[in-house]
């Protein structure tokens, strides 16, 4: 088969998925859902009889499920799985939770969970960027002794993807299709395909592309006011042959044809999706699960509003009452607007204003309905969203319990984005392992200090960060997101939980004024923001510490000079509660006089 008749398979391949995908963006309606989330409501035949109120529900459940889910970067932990690593386990679990606060991995986690909440999925991808240009080796940096300034990609022109840099970005889901047979990419699929539209000059000039002389330009977007020739390539990681290829529409050979630059396993993609359906590809949206809940709440709030504006709007007037130009002032509204009707048609009741009842009951009854259906099939309350708890029929105790059941639904919803995220952060320590050839620093963030001192050594550890390359984290480890590290742990919280630690601190072995209720104790000041209590805390912490240290080095010296250290410790006797006086060296009086 010539290179041309693989460009075409691969193309044809390409068109199929997209037409796959684009099947399923019409039947789950995806379209809608994103002008949903921008506040675009399209409600026919309603808007036609009256103004339509668009209460954007979408965006209020989108952004209460980012805050619920994802409110800070994850705490990684990294277990090594034999004791020959433990050293690099440490290194590599500090190296991972600085870089992902230096990858700005929020930041790409946060778009794809919005198109996770609109349309069901969202897509991440990793690499490392000097690898789509030159492919360096450890070799190469031993040889040449720096790194290479050629080759510098245009694959990403983005803030978050630096030149020569490990990363993680986010890609639009229209700018990848898949393997048609796969059920639950991107484990299943035999390739992956990413769309990327990039300058045509930059593409000739890079050296990364292969024939470009006779490539053109074959794409304009839609309301395109750019004066720049443009080129829609797409990369193909294709698993069966483990190769990375790149092809264009109206192009008869492979704008780059290789073999995979990367050894972690699997594709450089993750897709997140909680709503998952078995044995199909593409989950369902959570704005899909609740729109026609939403939509009858908007034309509840419609209709309400029309009730109350509509005995301004409706007048009886006998026929030529009113000339043309005088009724259309009327019917315009206009605040000041003067009008001049016939000659006694007022005095003559010429006109006639229709009385309406008042509005139903029932609508009020059948807007709470709706609501307690919405709020039960997403697994959100009312309080999560920023409303306020309804307590004229339910006690605060109930109002509670009904926030713990909404819990159940975001922990489970929690676990699967640890997951993600520990697939994530897999993927990351495998670059770093293959292409972090030079000394990297990371800083220790949330990180036991004295821990890090006892295992790593100062070569590696300066006690405020580490120094790593990519053999330093050489080895087999288990990465774990630690639980509940994502979501929000605010002041109220916080301080709820060091209540319940001290109430239970005598019974776990928490002594007052030990070192555990002393540190609890700063963490409240802390969070209460008492400033002057603070530092007079801190100020006593350190007298305390100062007369410890001194009576340390008294006993010290009373131990050198061969002088009592204290006197006789009495202790209980063995068949009476009366104390025996013992020697402070023990039973047997050794070490003391």
């Amino acid at each position: 088969m010539s290179k041309k008749d693989d460009v075409n398979k691969w193309l044809k391949r390409i068109s199929n998925a997209r037409d796959a995908r684009d099947e399923e963006k019409n039947n789950r309606s995806w379209t809608r859902f994103l002008d949903y989330y921008e506040g675009k409501y399209n409600i026919s035949p309603l808007d036609q009889h009256m103004k339509i109120i668009p209460a954007n529900y979408v965006f209020g459940y989108v952004h209460t499920e980012l805050a619920r889910l994802y409110f800070r970067d994850p705490h990684i932990a990294v277990n090594p799985k034999s004791m020959a690593y433990i050293q690099r386990a440490k290194l590599a679990e500090v190296a991972l939770n600085y870089l992902v606060t230096e990858l700005s991995l929020k930041n790409q986690i946060t778009k794809a969970l919005i198109d996770t909440f609109l349309i069901g999925h969202g897509w991440l991808k990793y690499g490392y960027s000097a690898a789509l240009g030159h492919m360096e080796t450890a070799s190469d940096v031993s040889k040449t002794g720096r790194r290479r300034s050629k080759d510098q990609p245009v694959e990403e022109v983005n803030d978050f993807i630096k030149s020569e840099e490990v990363f993680v970005t986010y890609v639009p889901w229209e700018d990848v299709v898949f393997d048609v047979m796969a059920k639950d990419p991107p484990y299943d699929c035999r390739w992956v395909a990413h769309r990327l539209v990039k300058p045509l000059e930059a593409v000739k000039a890079s050296d990364m592309y292969e024939g470009t002389s006779s490539l053109h330009s074959n794409y304009t977007p839609k309301d395109y006011r750019g004066d720049v020739d443009l080129v829609e390539m797409w990369e193909v990681w294709d698993k069966d042959s483990n190769s990375l290829m790149v092809v264009a529409q109206g192009h008869e050979t492979f704008l780059r044809d290789g073999p995979n630059p990367y050894q972690m396993e699997g594709l450089p993609f993750s897709m997140l999706k909680f709503n998952v359906i078995n044995n199909k590809p593409y989950p369902l949206s959570d704005i899909g699960i609740i729109e026609p809940q939403f939509i009858e709440k908007i034309k509840l709030r419609s209709m309400q509003l029309n009730h109350l504006k509509r005995w301004n709007r409706q007048v009886f007037i006998e026929k030529n009452a009113m000339s043309q130009e005088e009724l259309a002032k009327y019917s315009l509204g206009i605040d000041g607007a003067v009008i001049q009707p016939e000659p006694g048609t007022i005095a003559g009741n010429k006109f006639f204003l229709p009385s309406y009842p008042p509005m139903q009951m029932e609508m009020f009854q059948v807007d709470n309905l709706i609501q307690q259906d919405l709020d039960g099939i997403i697994g959100q309350t009312q309080v999560e969203r920023g409303s306020p708890a309804q307590t004229r029929t339910r006690t605060l105790g109930e109002v509670e319990m009904l926030r713990a059941g909404s819990l159940t639904r975001a922990n489970k919803r929690q676990d699967v984005l640890e997951d993600f995220l520990e697939e994530v952060c897999k993927k990351l320590l495998q670059l770093f392992k293959q292409f972090q050839l030079i000394p990297r620093y990371a800083r220790a963030i949330d990180q036991d200090i004295t821990e890090l001192q006892q295992v790593l050594p100062q070569s590696h550890f300066d006690g405020v960060g580490v120094m790593f390359t990519g053999e330093d984290i050489q080895g087999e480890y288990d990465v774990e997101v630690k639980v509940g590290s994502t979501i929000p742990l605010n002041k109220e919280n916080r301080l709820r939980v060091s209540e319940q630690i001290l109430k239970l601190g005598p019974a776990i072995g928490v002594t007052p004024g030990g070192p555990v209720s002393r540190t609890i104790g700063r963490e409240i000041l802390r969070d209460l923001d008492f400033k002057e209590v603070e530092r007079a805390f801190a100020e006593e912490e350190a007298a305390l510490q100062q007369q410890a240290q001194m009576q340390q080095q008294l006993l010290q010296a009373q131990m050198a000079q061969g002088q009592p250290t204290g006197g006789e410790q009495p202790l209980p006797g063995p068949m009476t509660s009366e104390p025996v006086a013992l020697p402070v060296g023990g039973m047997n009086g050794v070490g003391g006089q």
